[in-house]
C-alpha cells in the first residue's frame, strides 16, 4: 500500500502508513524497490521529499540493479 500511495504522490496516505506502519518504510517489492523509488521513478517530488523527510537512509537502499533511487530519479 505505501508503494502505491508513494507511486501516486498521495501524501495524506504516505503519513498514514508510515505512522501506522513505519516498518513498511524499508519494505521493497520483488526488483528491490522502496516506496522512496516509486515516488521518484513517477516523478512525485512531494512524495520523494516527505518520504526523505521520514527515513534519510532510504537514500542509500540499491535495488537488485544495484541502483540508488537516484538513478532511478535521474531517469524521470
Amino acid at each position: 500500500p505505501l508503494h502505491r500511495a508513494a507511486q501516486a504522490g498521495d501524501i495524506s496516505a504516505i503519513e498514514f502508513y508510515a505512522k501506522i506502519f513505519p516498518e513498511l518504510l524499508r519494505i521493497t517489492d520483488k526488483l528491490g524497490r522502496s516506496a522512496l523509488t516509486s515516488a521518484a521513478w513517477n516523478g512525485c517530488t512531494n512524495a520523494v521529499l516527505l518520504l526523505h523527510k521520514l527515513d534519510p537512509g532510504l537514500m542509500r537502499l540499491q535495488d537488485q540493479n544495484g541502483q540508488t533511487v537516484m538513478h532511478h530519479a535521474a531517469w524521470n
